[in-house]
């Protein structure tokens, strides 16, 4: 499905698999040594491609129905620099998705990718996609090393919840991936529109788990977001999102500055259900300005309000110095007039807390 909130809680969306499929028994490429040369390798043709041993350097997916199979062997980088949102300095990654549509990438080990800091041939990303590309799936990859693991081109300025839809990245799908060690983030999303993470694994990360901003129609599945060092799970300026089955746990310890496990900032539609939420160095779920007037259509066409239910949300917020005391709930600037704070009913949890105080 192309809107709304697809159902992935027993099939997870792979929208081009059935078409590769038929493509790849008839056009077949392997890349059978490991790249030692400065330029990126680029697959133009369409069809199922395939590593036969390691791979040096940048591999770029510029054309449409692609598959790009590693079978288990590692992308390793050689600082190409040839990743990068528009008008920003180049930036390094293992495999560039360009603005195409139906990609895959699977069973891949990528890594090394960025070293942190502020230097420019020091950056880079283990999978970015470039805004424009349409129905990709990432499916059994392990990410480690690299600043983000995914992220999502940025378009321009962050004024507009939403840019138009022939330059926004739509309809991805991140399904059974492991990023673990990042310097900043395990996944990143900016501008994007209907983005599934369905069974994924985000541990000790040195930023986010998964940070999204600026995006619509973000779903979050039966993954795991554990020990990274700011959120479990960050969300800024997004609308409709769903955060179901997770466990966001042990979350904040980024050394002098302590964080959530779940964070909504400036964002509205939000269901938030049955998960676990354990152990958080801050706020449990922490609600920032939520604008229950700004609710929006949700598979039927109905209004929806933003809600939360069946969620486990205990042991959150021991003090980082002994003074500050935080909650299992954090509300700030919540509207109240329609069905948040009835659904918090039907929540387990110890404390709760707003920007006035307890409640």
């Amino acid at each position: 499905m192309k809107h709304g909130f697809t159902d992935f809680t027993t099939q997870p969306k792979r929208p081009h698999i059935g078409l590769i499929g038929a493509i790849c028994l008839a056009t077949g490429l392997a890349f059978t040594a490991a790249a030692t040369n400065s330029e990126a390798s680029v697959i133009h043709a369409t069809g199922y491609h395939k590593l036969n041993g390691p791979h040096i350097g940048t591999i770029i997916i510029d054309s449409d129905f692609t598959t790009l199979d590693c079978q288990g062997y590692s992308i390793l980088p050689n600082m190409e620099r040839v990743c990068g949102d528009t008008g920003a300095p180049a930036t390094d990654c293992g495999v560039l998705i360009e603005a195409v549509s139906n990609a895959q990438v699977i069973n891949c080990r990528i890594a090394g990718f960025g070293e942190g800091g502020e230097d420019v041939n020091k950056k880079g990303e283990g999978i970015y996609i470039r805004e424009g590309a349409e129905d990709v799936s990432i499916s059994f990859n392990t990410f480690s090393d690299n600043r983000h693991g995914i992220r999502f081109s940025e378009i321009g300025d962050n004024d507009d919840y939403m840019p138009s839809s022939d330059i926004r990245t739509s309809w991805v799908v991140l399904w059974k991936n492991t990023f673990e060690n990042q310097h900043r983030n395990g996944v990143t999303i900016f501008h994007a529109y209907d983005v599934a993470l369905v069974d994924n694994e985000m541990h000790s990360n040195g930023a986010d788990g998964l940070d999204a901003a600026w995006s619509e129609y973000i779903k979050v599945f039966d993954s795991s977001s554990t020990n990274n060092g700011n959120a479990g799970l960050e969300f800024d300026f997004c609308r409709n999102v769903i955060v179901s089955g997770n466990s966001v746990s042990a979350n904040g310890n980024y050394p002098t500055r302590p964080n959530n496990g779940i964070s909504f900032d400036d964002s509205d539609g939000i269901q938030i259900k049955d998960n676990y939420v354990l152990y958080n160095k801050k706020d449990g779920v922490r609600l920032n300005n939520i604008d229950e007037n700004k609710s929006m259509t949700f598979l039927t066409g109905q209004a929806i309000t933003s809600v939360a239910s069946g969620n486990n949300i205990f042991m959150n917020g021991t003090p980082f110095d002994g003074s500050d005391d935080y909650c299992d709930v954090y509300e700030d600037d919540v509207e109240e007039e329609l069905g948040w704070k009835t659904s918090m009913n039907q929540n387990s949890f110890q404390t709760m807390c707003n920007k006035q105080g307890d409640m």
